[in-house]
């Protein structure tokens, strides 16, 4: 029997006001600031008791894409040795999604039962952060 993994690709819109004292209006924001937000946006879309396909994600790792977010608030990436986050997050690249395909045989390996998240901004304003949360 041949194991066959579908891939689905989630992308969540969520607006969240001023969380944690972050200065939103900065323009950019500073590597920190995008990494709290992040966890921000991670612990609303993610909450460990939340069920993707009957396991939870709190049975699952969490791959975070650091480089493609920052790269999506205009940050240069960088590697950092940890992430300031209290979502519990592994960190990746694009390369873990390399042998999804959708709907072939063994597809996904790399990214086996974990859940892949990058997080992009819509809009930032002064009040509030309008950012979309990819999730596969």
């Amino acid at each position: 029997m041949k194991m066959i993994r579908r891939q689905l690709h989630y992308c969540i819109a969520i607006v969240m006001s001023a969380y944690g004292g972050i200065a939103l209006a900065q323009e950019p924001l500073s590597v920190s600031e995008v990494s709290r937000l992040a966890d921000e946006a991670l612990k609303a879309v993610l909450p460990p008791d939340a069920e993707l396909s009957r396991v939870s994600v709190a049975h699952r790792t969490i791959h975070f894409d650091y480089e493609t977010t920052l790269r999506a608030f205009g940050h240069s990436p960088t590697t950092p040795s940890r992430l300031d986050m209290s979502v519990p997050a592994r960190l990746v690249d694009k390369s873990v999604l390399a042998d999804c395909g959708g709907f072939e045989a063994y597809s996904c390996k790399r990214l086996g039962w974990g859940i892949y998240a990058a997080v992009e901004p819509l809009s930032l304003s002064d009040k509030e952060a309008k950012v979309v949360v990819h999730v596969i």
